[in-house]
Protein backbone atom coordinates (compact mmCIF):
# COMPACT_ATOMS: atom_id res chain seq x y z
CA UNK A 1 0.00 0.00 0.00
CA UNK A 2 1.70 3.62 -1.17
CA UNK A 3 2.28 5.51 1.74
CA UNK A 4 3.23 9.21 2.12
CA UNK A 5 5.55 10.07 5.40
CA UNK A 6 5.58 14.09 6.73
CA UNK A 7 8.09 15.46 8.89
CA UNK A 8 8.19 19.08 10.22
CA UNK A 9 10.12 20.00 7.00
CA UNK A 10 9.83 17.12 4.77
CA UNK A 11 7.69 14.87 2.51
CA UNK A 12 8.65 11.14 1.88
CA UNK A 13 7.08 9.10 -0.75
CA UNK A 14 7.86 5.29 -0.43
CA UNK A 15 8.34 3.34 -3.85
CA UNK A 16 5.19 2.41 -4.44
CA UNK A 17 3.38 6.24 -4.70
CA UNK A 18 6.55 6.92 -7.33
CA UNK A 19 5.78 3.37 -8.89
CA UNK A 20 2.17 4.70 -9.76
CA UNK A 21 2.98 7.55 -11.35
CA UNK A 22 5.75 5.70 -13.52
CA UNK A 23 5.72 8.49 -16.45
CA UNK A 24 6.26 11.58 -14.04
CA UNK A 25 8.47 13.00 -11.15
CA UNK A 26 6.47 15.78 -10.16
CA UNK A 27 3.32 16.10 -7.82
CA UNK A 28 0.72 18.88 -6.95
CA UNK A 29 -1.11 18.34 -3.83
CA UNK A 30 -3.84 19.92 -3.15
CA UNK A 31 -5.70 20.53 0.26
CA UNK A 32 -9.36 19.86 1.09
CA UNK A 33 -10.09 21.32 3.54
CA UNK A 34 -13.62 20.09 4.44
CA UNK A 35 -12.68 16.81 4.11
CA UNK A 36 -9.51 16.71 5.95
CA UNK A 37 -8.08 14.89 2.16
CA UNK A 38 -5.01 16.03 0.42
CA UNK A 39 -5.02 15.34 -3.01
CA UNK A 40 -1.75 14.49 -5.16
CA UNK A 41 -1.98 15.02 -8.57
CA UNK A 42 1.00 13.69 -11.34
CA UNK A 43 2.56 17.11 -13.09
CA UNK A 44 5.37 17.73 -15.05
CA UNK A 45 8.36 20.15 -14.51
CA UNK A 46 6.94 23.17 -16.08
CA UNK A 47 3.90 22.73 -13.81
CA UNK A 48 4.17 26.34 -10.91
CA UNK A 49 3.11 24.32 -8.27
CA UNK A 50 4.75 21.26 -9.27
CA UNK A 51 7.46 18.95 -6.48
CA UNK A 52 9.84 16.79 -7.64
CA UNK A 53 8.93 13.57 -5.70
CA UNK A 54 10.72 11.07 -7.57
CA UNK A 55 13.99 11.14 -9.95
CA UNK A 56 14.27 8.46 -13.00
CA UNK A 57 17.25 5.98 -12.35
CA UNK A 58 17.94 2.82 -14.40
CA UNK A 59 14.28 3.27 -16.16
CA UNK A 60 12.10 3.77 -12.93
CA UNK A 61 11.32 6.38 -10.53
CA UNK A 62 13.34 6.14 -7.60
CA UNK A 63 11.36 8.09 -4.44
CA UNK A 64 13.11 11.31 -3.14
CA UNK A 65 12.75 13.45 0.46
CA UNK A 66 11.04 16.71 -0.64
CA UNK A 67 12.10 20.19 1.25
CA UNK A 68 8.69 21.67 1.81
CA UNK A 69 9.09 23.66 4.87
CA UNK A 70 6.31 26.52 4.70
CA UNK A 71 3.70 23.60 3.34
CA UNK A 72 4.65 21.38 6.31
CA UNK A 73 4.33 23.87 8.86
CA UNK A 74 1.29 25.05 7.60
CA UNK A 75 -0.23 20.86 7.82
CA UNK A 76 0.88 20.56 11.01
CA UNK A 77 -0.30 24.04 12.28
CA UNK A 78 -3.68 23.02 10.60
CA UNK A 79 -3.99 19.83 12.19
CA UNK A 80 -2.76 20.13 15.36
CA UNK A 81 -0.08 17.77 15.09
CA UNK A 82 3.13 17.10 17.52
CA UNK A 83 5.51 19.18 15.62
CA UNK A 84 8.61 16.49 17.19
CA UNK A 85 7.05 13.64 15.50
CA UNK A 86 6.88 12.44 11.79
CA UNK A 87 3.33 11.24 11.03
CA UNK A 88 2.27 8.55 8.00
CA UNK A 89 -0.81 8.00 6.23
CA UNK A 90 -1.53 5.51 3.32
CA UNK A 91 -2.55 6.35 0.25
CA UNK A 92 -5.72 5.66 -1.62
CA UNK A 93 -5.00 5.38 -5.58
CA UNK A 94 -7.67 6.34 -7.96
CA UNK A 95 -8.34 6.78 -11.70
CA UNK A 96 -10.57 8.51 -13.32
CA UNK A 97 -10.63 8.38 -17.03
CA UNK A 98 -6.79 9.09 -17.70
CA UNK A 99 -6.76 10.95 -14.36
CA UNK A 100 -4.89 8.93 -11.75
CA UNK A 101 -4.98 10.60 -8.25
CA UNK A 102 -3.70 9.96 -4.93
CA UNK A 103 -5.80 10.58 -2.11
CA UNK A 104 -4.64 10.98 2.08
CA UNK A 105 -7.30 11.31 4.47
CA UNK A 106 -5.14 13.34 7.20
CA UNK A 107 -7.53 11.98 10.07
CA UNK A 108 -5.73 8.71 9.59
CA UNK A 109 -2.72 9.59 10.37
CA UNK A 110 -0.14 7.91 12.67
CA UNK A 111 2.40 9.00 14.65
CA UNK A 112 5.74 7.76 14.32
CA UNK A 113 8.63 7.44 15.98
CA UNK A 114 12.05 6.32 14.96
CA UNK A 115 14.08 3.81 16.94
CA UNK A 116 16.54 6.51 18.41
CA UNK A 117 13.56 8.60 19.02
CA UNK A 118 12.55 5.82 21.29
CA UNK A 119 15.43 5.02 22.92
CA UNK A 120 15.67 9.11 23.83
CA UNK A 121 11.72 9.17 25.14
CA UNK A 122 12.62 5.56 27.12
CA UNK A 123 15.53 6.38 28.89
CA UNK A 124 14.76 10.36 30.05
CA UNK A 125 12.97 10.40 32.99
CA UNK A 126 11.33 13.54 34.32
CA UNK A 127 13.60 13.58 37.62
CA UNK A 128 17.03 12.92 35.93
CA UNK A 129 16.76 15.76 33.22
CA UNK A 130 19.95 17.27 34.66
CA UNK A 131 21.70 14.35 35.73
CA UNK A 132 21.89 10.56 35.49
CA UNK A 133 20.06 8.38 38.09
CA UNK A 134 19.34 9.26 41.70
CA UNK A 135 21.27 11.28 44.14
CA UNK A 136 23.24 9.07 46.74
CA UNK A 137 21.11 10.45 49.42
CA UNK A 138 18.20 9.17 47.51
CA UNK A 139 19.15 5.97 46.89
CA UNK A 140 19.67 4.68 50.17
CA UNK A 141 15.77 5.18 50.67
CA UNK A 142 14.90 3.42 47.33
CA UNK A 143 16.75 0.35 48.42
CA UNK A 144 14.88 -0.23 51.67
CA UNK A 145 11.70 -2.13 52.58
CA UNK A 146 9.83 -1.61 55.38
CA UNK A 147 7.93 -4.47 56.72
Amino acid sequence: MPKVTFGLNTIKFDLSCANLFPDSQYVTISIDESNLRLIIEPATHYDADGLKFANFKNGKNVPRTCTVKYFCLMLFDFMKWNSNAKYCISAIYQEFGDKKVLVLNLDEARQVVSKAEKRKIANTLPDWKERFGYRMSDHSGKTQVKC
